[in-house]
């Protein structure tokens, strides 16, 4: 039991990562390791689909497009 609270304490101070499951459709996002812009057009249980082709809803996000809130990541406003 001890173990189980010890980590949940050091799980409060970190940010999950931003990734694909975290925008909705219609929403502008960028790769981690690719700097064009996409816009999101749907996505299923696995995958995001974008305009030229689609990832895997785990794929990281570049900071830049992402801001986090009190809800957890949220696409950025422009």
């Amino acid at each position: 039991m001890a173990l189980n609270e010890d980590l949940q304490t050091r799980h409060k101070g970190n940010k999950p990562l931003p990734r694909l499951k975290h925008i909705q459709p219609g929403q502008f996002f960028t790769l981690r390791h690719d700097p064009e812009v996409r816009v999101l057009i749907h996505k299923t249980g696995t995958h995001g689909h974008f305009n030229n082709g689609y990832a895997s809803l785990c794929h990281e996000l570049d900071l830049s497009c992402m801001a986090w809130s009190e809800n957890g990541w949220e696409a950025a406003k422009s």
